[in-house]
């Protein structure tokens, strides 16, 4: 006999569901880097991807780990012009009175 498909999606439980309502509300709170696909200019883009790089640099990420996880989306220049770039704005910020 063949199985019955369910007519509906559902949660294994309500704890499931808490556990993906936090994670869409965290990944739109905090949003991942922008790529050409992603509307708004290319300065817009590289303003909050640069700022993202400087987050994760603030929160003791490795320079490494960084390019690790960027590799998939952006070229190794690119990589190294943010995160040269997200260094130099910290330590503008960091040097401010």
């Amino acid at each position: 006999m063949a199985r019955k498909s369910p007519d509906r999606l559902t949660y294994c439980s309500d704890e499931c569901a808490e556990k993906d309502k936090a994670t869409s509300t965290t990944e739109k709170s905090n949003p991942p880097f922008l790529t050409q696909f992603d509307r708004g200019h290319g300065s817009v883009r590289r303003e909050a991807n640069i700022r993202k790089v400087a987050e994760m640099l603030e929160n003791g990420i490795s320079e490494d780990d960084i390019r690790f996880q960027l590799s998939i989306l952006f070229r190794p220049m690119t990589v190294d012009d943010y995160i040269r770039t997200a260094k130099e704005l910290l330590k503008r910020k960091n040097r401010r009175p």
